[in-house]
């Protein structure tokens, strides 16, 4: 946008990635809350709503740091095109590509296992504790991230 510095374009990127990734990833994390939430109950002293939360923030962080990435990302390759045109005449060649393979992806066995993981967690969110830190929403949330990804 037009007189708009790089924080504000990377705040309005991130909330708009955050918007999209809300509800886009609801249903992996209401699972994984419940999931917590069962293992936590019998607990004594824990605030089980007060951790959930904690949790639910854990999971969205992974995304927020992924988001700023892509947004880091996206401008270092748009720097680079803007700079250099015979990248930026490439830009849209290697974007296709980009796309066909993740589309490839789609129909592996190990994109199958990352979305079981996320669905039914593994390691850390399959077994959370209640931590300040919410190990077990950030370790949902890397599942979950890798699930949507295509491996580099």
């Amino acid at each position: 946008m037009p007189q708009q510095t790089w924080c504000g374009a990377a705040a309005g990127y991130l909330g708009m990635w955050l918007a999209m990734m809300v509800p886009m990833m609801a249903p992996s994390l209401v699972s994984m809350l419940a999931r917590y939430r069962r293992s936590v109950r019998g607990a004594d002293g824990i605030h089980l709503h007060g951790l959930t939360v904690l949790v639910g923030v854990g999971y969205f962080v992974v995304w927020v740091v992924l988001g700023a990435a892509a947004y880091a990302g996206g401008a270092g390759v748009m720097a680079v095109g803007v700079r250099w045109g015979t990248v930026a005449q490439w830009l849209p060649v290697v974007a296709g590509v980009a796309l066909l393979v993740a589309g490839g992806v789609q129909l592996t066995p190990w994109k199958e296992r990352q979305l079981a993981l996320c669905r039914e967690g593994s390691g850390a969110a399959a077994r959370p504790r209640p931590t300040p830190w919410a190990r077990g929403g950030m370790a949902s949330g890397w599942a979950c991230s890798a699930a949507a990804a295509a491996p580099a």
